[in-house]
């Protein structure tokens, strides 16, 4: 089974497009961020392999400041401000994109 999402979507919502690792039919799709304070999004979504991994850097720091990885990842809804993620038990994670990046954790 693969994560079901719309990529024109998310293309919509995070202004880019993704970058394939190895190649668009591995599954493997990274897309990169920056908003204006400088922090710097990196969202991994592994389609086969039904996992997201959330990265958050700041331009001036050489490491990530946080990271995140959710497994069992069915389904990727987006709207205009965010994208929710849905796993095997229901369970719904939110990425909020706009204004600011904000993962809502209290789901966990």
């Amino acid at each position: 089974m693969a994560i079901k999402y719309d990529e024109f979507k998310i293309f919509e919502l995070l202004e880019c497009e993704p970058t394939y690792i190895h190649d668009k039919e591995a599954g493997i799709a990274m897309y990169s961020v920056e908003n204006s304070f400088g922090v710097e999004l990196i969202l991994t979504i592994d389609a086969y392999g039904e996992k997201i991994r959330i990265t958050l850097s700041h331009q001036k720091s050489g490491i990530p400041l946080f990271r995140y990885e959710l497994t069992n990842v069915k389904s990727i809804d987006v709207n205009e401000d965010a994208m929710f993620f849905i796993c095997e038990n229901q369970h719904r994670q939110e990425l909020l994109i706009k204004p600011s990046f904000s993962l809502d954790l209290s789901n966990i």
